[in-house]
């Protein structure tokens, strides 16, 4: 990948150095050009045949979509140069190159992260050792659970019907018997309580 961007951006300062017409003719741009479709095609390539090892089909598509993208990137960038004698054209099509590049990744992470990502804190439960250990009652269970499942404090009082203050008061209890400050540390005691 580093050769890649060096080949970039030699290609890209070659560019903007040199007049359009020497582009044509020259042998280091011709070079460059066919270096950086290969790379393309090989990164594609590769991209397809690890296609098979990826069980999320949403990151499936997004590499095909960016596996296409590159195999016809480089031939679309030779048309232009060949067809218009526009610089301007050639830096905006490589401009709109990269913001599809990074498109599709925001709208896979958006996606990914933001629609359907895995919540692992759905599988916590509260155990009776844990229970038992730290004298939790029902309610500061029920809280517990709640909370670590990634709730907010406002949701869980409305889910329970109960006051902010309330359930703040319940968290606050929670915080004393088992000796922590956050739902991190509360999450990883009841993880480890859930072990032994």
């Amino acid at each position: 990948m580093l050769i890649f961007l060096i080949l970039t951006g030699s290609y890209f300062a070659f560019v903007q150095k040199h007049q359009f017409v020497l582009l044509l003719v020259d042998g280091y741009f011709l070079f460059i050009l066919l270096t950086l479709f290969l790379a393309f095609i090989v990164y594609s390539i590769l991209i397809f045949r690890h296609l098979k090892f990826i069980e999320n089909m949403d990151l499936k598509r997004a590499l095909k979509i960016l596996a296409l993208l590159f195999i016809l990137y480089i031939p679309f960038q030779v048309a232009l140069i060949s067809l218009t004698k526009d610089l301007l054209i050639i830096y905006l099509s490589r401009n709109l190159f990269y913001f599809c590049i990074n498109m599709i990744s925001i709208v896979f992470a958006a996606k990914y992260f933001f629609l359907s990502a895995p919540n692992i804190m759905d599988k916590i439960k509260v155990s009776d050792l844990f229970i038992n250990k730290y004298t939790i009652t029902n309610r500061e269970k029920e809280v517990i659970e709640l909370l670590l499942s990634g709730l907010s404090i406002k949701e869980i009082s409305r889910k329970l019907d109960r006051s902010f203050k309330t359930i703040n008061n319940h968290i606050h209890n929670i915080y004393q018997k088992t000796r922590v400050s956050s739902k991190i540390e509360l999450l990883n005691l009841v993880k480890e309580i859930n072990i032994q």
